[in-house]
């Protein structure tokens, strides 16, 4: 096992980051570590971070030694000697076949893993969905409208009927 007395990162820029705050919350840099679950005390402390730049903050909270960063990642465009950095190791790692590769098989795994979270919230939404149908149906033959659960096919029934049972 060896010690890391430095830190070092790796800058990830997802072109979808540069159009929208990625955890909703409003800062202009979140930071993450490696933090142990079952204790909120314990850190790695191995040098590693995780950090994401909203580049959809609002100026005035973007700290001025990113600003450059940010405009970046924003554009594209180099605007001084950290951009030019960033740019030629940009242009470097598209030029080298086995980082490319790497980065496709990285891709293709998030898209899988967000396939996969859209069919679990697809799962959930049926699931839901027959429950709720499940919940309005029994409140209407109780109710009296049973009667009425064969018109569902018109949309300003089951609107009308939901609205009379609470059920959403």
């Amino acid at each position: 096992m060896s010690s890391r007395s430095g830190s070092s990162g790796i800058l990830r820029v997802a072109s979808r980051w540069r159009s929208f705050d990625p955890f909703g919350r409003g800062y202009a840099k979140y930071s993450f570590q490696n933090l142990c679950k079952e204790d909120r005390e314990l850190y790695l402390k191995d040098g590693t971070e995780k950090i994401f730049y909203n580049c959809v903050a609002d100026a005035e909270k973007v700290p001025e030694n990113l600003r450059e960063l940010y405009d970046y990642i924003k554009t594209g465009k180099v605007g001084g000697d950290l951009s030019r950095r960033i740019d030629e190791a940009v242009r470097r790692a598209r030029k080298n076949e086995e980082w490319r590769s790497e980065y496709m098989k990285e891709l293709l795994h998030d898209d899988d893993v967000r396939e996969e979270g859209r069919e679990e919230g697809r799962l959930e939404g049926r699931e839901e969905g027959e429950s709720q149908l499940v919940k309005l149906i029994n409140s209407m033959i109780a109710g009296g409208d049973g009667d009425k659960i064969a018109l569902f096919g018109e949309p300003e029934i089951l609107k009308t009927m939901k609205q009379k049972y609470g059920i959403n």
